[in-house]
Formats: C-alpha cells, sequence, structure tokens
C-alpha cells in the first residue's frame, strides 16, 4: 500500500465531494491539517491513521447537508470510509482504526489517541479566530441570516470546547476561544 498515493485518493475524493456540493470551503477543510500532524508526531501516534481519520470523519458531511440528513454525516462517512479504504487495498486494520476516528469525532471520550487527536484537531475549525471566519464566510455564501448564523456558530464553539482534550490544544486555543466568545457576545443585534 503506497501511503503517499492513498492519501493523494482520499484528498481527490473529498476535494470532489466539496466541488459537488458547496460546502464546506476548501480552507476549512485544510484548516485541522498541520495540527493533526504535529498533535501525531508530538504524541506518538500513527502517522497514517491521523491523516486518514481527520481527513475522513467529515466526508460526506457535504452531502449529509443538502440532503437534510446532518445527523447522519457520521454514520454516511463511516460507509463511504470503508468502501474508498477497500478499494484501495487497505488493510483491515488501520480501516478499522480510521472508522473509529470517524464515529468518534464528536466524543469526549475515545479509544484510541487517534481519535483523540483527530477530534483534537477538527475542535481547531471553531476555535480559532481563522476558522471562525472561515465558518462565518462559508455561512455567508450559503445565505444564513446573520443571527441564526451568529447562534449556529456560538453552538458550534461551545460543542467543540467541551470536546477539547488535550492539554496542548486547551491551552493553545483558550486566549483566542475567549475572545471568539467575547466577539460573538459583543457582536448581537439590539
Amino acid at each position: 500500500m503506497n501511503q503517499k498515493l492513498l492519501l493523494e485518493k482520499v484528498d481527490q475524493y473529498i476535494r470532489t465531494e466539496i466541488e459537488t456540493y458547496g460546502v464546506p470551503a476548501i480552507e476549512v477543510y485544510e484548516l485541522p491539517y498541520p495540527i493533526a500532524d504535529h498533535l501525531a508526531t508530538k504524541l506518538k501516534a500513527d502517522p497514517l491513521i491521523v491523516k486518514l481519520g481527520i481527513r475522513l470523519m467529515d466526508c460526506k458531511l457535504s452531502e449529509a447537508m443538502n440532503m437534510n440528513r446532518l445527523q447522519e454525516h457520521v454514520k454516511m462517512s463511516v460507509q463511504a470510509t470503508e468502501e474508498l479504504l477497500k478499494q484501495n487495498n487497505c488493510p483491515q486494520k488501520i480501516i478499522k482504526q480510521v472508522i473509529t476516528c470517524i464515529k468518534e469525532h464528536h466524543n469526549t471520550k475515545w479509544s484510541s489517541k487517534e481519535a483523540e487527536i483527530c477530534a483534537n484537531a477538527n475542535c481547531y475549525k471553531f476555535l480559532t479566530q481563522k476558522g471562525v471566519f472561515l465558518y462565518m464566510h462559508s455561512l455567508g455564501k450559503r445565505s444564513m441570516r446573520y443571527d441564526l448564523a451568529l447562534e449556529l456558530l456560538k453552538t458550534k464553539i461551545e460543542e467543540k470546547w467541551k470536546i477539547l482534550s488535550l492539554p496542548t490544544c486547551k491551552k493553545e486555543v483558550s486566549p483566542q476561544y475567549k475572545k471568539i466568545m467575547n466577539l460573538i457576545k459583543n457582536a448581537k443585534l439590539t
């Protein structure tokens, strides 16, 4: 199994999904990659599992959103991941580990270090200033009303703050989290 080729195929698959359904913005999709890579190295986790997990955890989010089935995006992502990795002759052990990352990316407890890393890296989409601005920009493209977009953003930030577990991540995003929550508080229309 050529890992580089596999990652290229996975990346192309997800970019095609984004092009087809129009969400999320490519920058939102790519934002957690360097964070996940850094955490995998720092915490001595399997880098391939982390790279596949962070890319595939929301691989069907775009389609689920367009079908009004957002609550099913994890199940849809698991099914698509299993098919994609099998087609690319990925060993069953790796498939199982990647699926664990997908299934647990909204959890606050994880069954593997790789799943916890993926969940934490994914939180950066909503707990950093760059992630928040990218997300709000993408909501604007969907013509979402400002007040609804702001409330949705606040909900996502609170959800991700509860998921964030790694001390290094908490320390890194805590100042940004506080600034973002203050900004949201002051940005509400009267």
